[in-house]
């Protein structure tokens, strides 16, 4: 995505590059990894002119801290495919006594990484929450409703390891249905066997965005230094605003995917939504692995310095929400198909 910024934003760079957080970043450039959730086929990335044969469903979903006075843009030409939804990226963190669908047992996907109960977490607490919207209901994930939107149907992951951390998520939702043991995660290259029908996927969920290799730089702290997630309880609504450049690019972001919508629609069979998790992700700091990227990091005494990762989250964690506002914009779209013309 390419980005004009204006001279006051130029002005302010100096300044506001210590203070970036990892999801500014993450909203910056495509990085290519490929997954397939279901049933893996052969592929090859489609052409333009084959997109008006497509069924496609396309989700953008990114994370850029927000200016929270202010709800997404919308773009000036109206979308007559577009069906009335609710705006689920709006509303606050509450206390939720059932806590989340699986644990670290139950589910065989979570990278070790993100497995921070099995790595000594002591606190529980960053398990009790769900994200309500201001002026709609966010349902708990319904494993046997996303299964039968699915069935007979293909989705892709496009992203890097945020985009494998919602995957990984997804499955762990819908573990109560086991899935075929024949699929595998590439990340290094497209897997033959499906790249020839990539222009066939029913659903793409595009993460697109680049973050530092070091996942705990940029949080609450300057670039270069280490930095650290300790928090134990998400932020109260308004309590962390991000302004400026941050807001400037997450507002373009939106901007670019209402356009998308309206572009799409010459394609007849092609939708697309910003999954804007912006800020979701933003009030919980208390759902990174933090030290616990790696098994008990304080057994053998508090050390004077500890890796973090302050970028990926815990499963369970927040990110589980990602996938239940992916399901209610997957149940809008079947709820109002699209005809091709």
């Amino acid at each position: 995505m390419k980005m004009a910024i204006s001279n006051p934003f130029i002005d302010q760079f100096h300044s506001l590059t210590k203070k970036l957080f990892p999801w500014t970043l993450y909203a910056l450039l495509p990085i290519a990894l490929l997954s397939l959730y279901l049933y893996p086929l052969p592929f090859l990335p489609s052409t333009e002119s084959e997109l008006p044969h497509s069924t496609s469903n396309i989700i953008i979903s990114h994370s850029t801290p927000p200016s929270f006075a202010s709800t997404p843009p919308s773009s000036e030409k109206e979308n007559t495919f577009d069906t009335p939804s609710c705006d689920y990226f709006n509303g606050k963190w509450i206390r939720d006594r059932r806590g989340p669908l699986y644990n670290g047992t139950t589910c065989g996907t979570i990278k070790e990484g993100q497995n921070c109960i099995k790595h000594g977490r002591p606190d529980f607490d960053y398990l009790y929450w769900r994200w309500k919207p201001s002026e709609c209901k966010l349902p708990r994930f319904e494993p046997k409703t996303f299964l039968e939107l699915v069935e007979n149907k293909h989705i892709a992951f496009v992203g890097d390891s945020m985009a494998r951390n919602q995957l990984e998520s997804l499955l762990c939702v819908e573990k109560s249905n086991e899935g075929p043991n024949h699929n595998k995660l590439y990340l290094d290259l497209v897997d033959e066997r499906w790249a020839k029908d990539m222009d066939e996927m029913d659903y793409v969920v595009l993460s697109i965005g680049h973050w530092f290799l070091h996942p705990a730089v940029y949080f609450e702290g300057e670039w270069d230094k280490a930095g650290a997630c300790p928090k134990t309880k998400p932020y109260r609504d308004r309590e962390k605003v991000l302004e400026g450049m941050d807001g400037e690019m997450r507002k373009i972001e939106i901007e670019e995917v209402e356009d998308a919508k309206v572009k799409g629609s010459e394609f007849g069979g092609v939708r697309f939504e910003a999954l804007d998790v912006t800020k979701l992700a933003l009030l919980r700091p208390d759902g990174h692995p933090g030290p616990y990227m790696y098994p008990f990091p304080f057994a053998n005494g508090v050390q004077e310095r500890v890796q973090n990762d302050c970028v990926h989250w815990c499963l369970p964690g927040p990110v589980d929400t990602w996938n239940e506002i992916f399901l209610e914009i997957m149940k809008k779209w079947e709820d109002h198909p699209r005809t091709l013309e």
